[in-house]
């Protein structure tokens, strides 16, 4: 199943002070990713992401550009 929200987007939509803010993701909400490897801060995720996104989401159409998102990320890992 997949989930619209976040404790990050209650914690934005529930401070009045945050107007402007603006959150990116790396994956999308509505990409049908599972919970446990949306986490891009661990590279076995972001290769797992690397070889499995377009099984369900090559239609998506921020598909091509998560894809050079995580390339990008996978890069910062070997510096």
């Amino acid at each position: 199943m997949i989930q619209k929200r976040d404790s990050i987007m209650d914690d934005i939509t529930h401070n009045k002070g945050a107007t402007g803010l603006r959150i990116t993701r790396t994956i999308p909400l509505d990409m049908d990713v599972p919970a446990m490897r949306r986490d891009v801060s661990d590279r076995s995720n972001v290769q797992w992401l690397l070889r499995n996104l377009a099984v369900r989401n090559s239609e998506h159409p921020q598909f091509e550009a998560v894809q050079k998102k995580l390339k990008s990320l996978m890069g910062a890992f070997k510096s």
